[in-house]
């Protein structure tokens, strides 16, 4: 049913960006800008501006050397009298739009344009209403973008309710996630925090990873703490991805049989310790933070998935489940991140497509636990030749019935004789067989309300 439910949120997002008309602008970029320039200098035609190609569906993709960039959005039409813009790229935590007109009068007698400030608007990713509340629109716009890395910005100008639209099903698709991965977590801790599994326990550290990355990379946290906490989001961002690669990769490495040294074992070790890695990046010469997230993002997972594929094909138990289980995420990552690379197209779904596929790998992850807790639950309480329940379930009958929660009408024990001459004569595995066919039959034959017992 949540999958279900997933599934339509994902497509009525994707039906409403569709429909959603935008405005056309045209777009100039100051890059690797002088964090000291204001506004107010950059307000008058300059040429330091170049031109960027924009239409409908244009993405700004760009990185600066000294942290900051200027936009300038001028020509805006083809939409409503009081149209809204939005930078779809919840990682941007600072940022400033100002609004100008351009300043009348020539030569000497011209003077400084009036510059005011946009207040932004309260979404997860930054957002503006650019019209005054007469109806017009200013002539220019400055938009200030302070980031420490590459920028994928789509701009949309539109109608206010096909920006607020988009808006609102990104923060239910973000929240719906968080609150089902969290849910998760919750869950496990409650059925299998208990017990001692290094498998459960790396499910509950990859749920919980994955609900932390979703609340840090979609807005939520920079939303409910701006103005109270300076946060750095990057390096936030940073460690819960090697978190959540760590805990991944920890869930498939203890589900591997433990002879499964070489070569899956290295890989995963490999993956856990580059992930670590690019929480250091920052501060890493650039070249060696390149590798480290080449390696964690796209070569690991490539090796590491070609690994368990070769391994399913051999028949190996556990194999298929993993592929199937880690395939959305490795997917996921492999797309978004060569986007940076510039080997994939940017589409609507990227904003989407990782926390969904963590929450589809989780639900996996958590269902080869489930079964594991199940098989094993049912192998200590049944006999593992005819699979009829054991002595430990007899107890537990038992002691039910001595607490006067269980009652018995009839008790009756059986014992075969001569069988040690089978095992002697015939050998141990035609005994066995002949005990799974007694077990078999007498299953069958048994009136409704009976249960038979091996117990020794």
């Amino acid at each position: 049913m949540r999958q279900i439910l997933t599934f339509f949120a994902i497509l009525f997002a994707f039906t409403a960006e569709a429909a959603a008309r935008g405005g056309e602008y045209d777009l100039h970029i100051l890059n690797n800008a002088d964090p000291a320039l204001t506004a107010s200098q950059l307000a008058a035609p300059s040429s330091r501006f170049e031109p960027v190609s924009s239409d409908l569906n244009g993405v700004l993709e760009a990185r600066s050397e000294t942290g900051v960039m200027w936009l300038r959005i001028s020509k805006v039409s083809g939409c409503t009298d009081n149209p809204w813009m939005a930078a779809k790229f919840p990682y941007l935590t600072d940022t400033q739009l100002y609004a100008f007109d351009e300043a009348p009068g020539y030569g000497a007698a011209a003077r400084q344009p009036e510059i005011r400030q946009v207040s932004r608007l309260p979404f997860l990713y930054p957002a503006w209403p650019l019209g005054h509340a007469s109806g017009s629109l200013a002539e220019d716009y400055l938009l200030r973008i302070d980031y420490p890395d590459k920028v994928i910005l789509p701009l949309h100008i539109a109608a206010p309710q096909a920006v607020a639209g988009e808006a609102v099903i990104f923060a239910f698709v973000s929240l719906a996630l968080i609150i089902l991965l969290a849910g998760q977590a919750v869950q496990a801790i409650l059925i299998y925090g208990g017990r001692s599994r290094p498998d459960s326990h790396a499910f509950i550290g990859f749920a919980a990873a994955a609900s932390a990355y979703v609340f840090i990379s979609s807005g939520f946290l920079h939303a409910l703490t701006a103005g109270q906490l300076a946060l750095d989001m990057k390096s936030l961002l940073l460690i819960s991805q090697a978190a959540l690669v760590w805990m991944a990769v920890e869930f498939v490495r203890t589900s591997v049989p433990s002879g499964a040294v070489f070569p899956l074992g290295l890989l995963l070790r490999g993956l856990q310790h580059a992930a670590a890695l690019t929480i250091l990046a920052p501060y890493l010469w650039a070249p060696l933070a390149s590798v480290c997230f080449l390696f964690a993002f796209l070569l690991a997972p490539l090796a590491i998935f070609g690994v368990l594929a070769w391994r399913m094909a051999k028949g190996e138990t556990g194999a298929a489940g993993l592929l199937l289980a880690w395939s959305p995420t490795l997917l996921a990552t492999i797309w978004v991140f060569s986007r940076l690379l510039g080997l994939t197209p940017y589409l609507a779904i990227n904003h989407y497509i990782v926390g969904i596929a963590l929450f589809l790998t989780s639900l996996r992850f958590n269902a080869i636990v489930s079964l594991k807790y199940r098989r094993d639950a049912h192998a200590a309480r049944h006999d593992t030749l005819t699979d009829l329940p054991n002595r430990r379930a007899l107890e537990d009958v038992a002691e039910r019935y001595e607490a006067g929660r269980f009652s018995i009408h009839a008790l009756a024990m059986i014992d075969f004789m001569k069988f040690k001459a089978v095992n002697d004569t015939f050998g141990h595995a035609v005994g066995d067989r002949l005990l799974a066919h007694i077990g078999h039959n007498a299953r069958r034959i048994l009136p409704k309300g009976a249960e038979i017992y091996r117990i020794g």
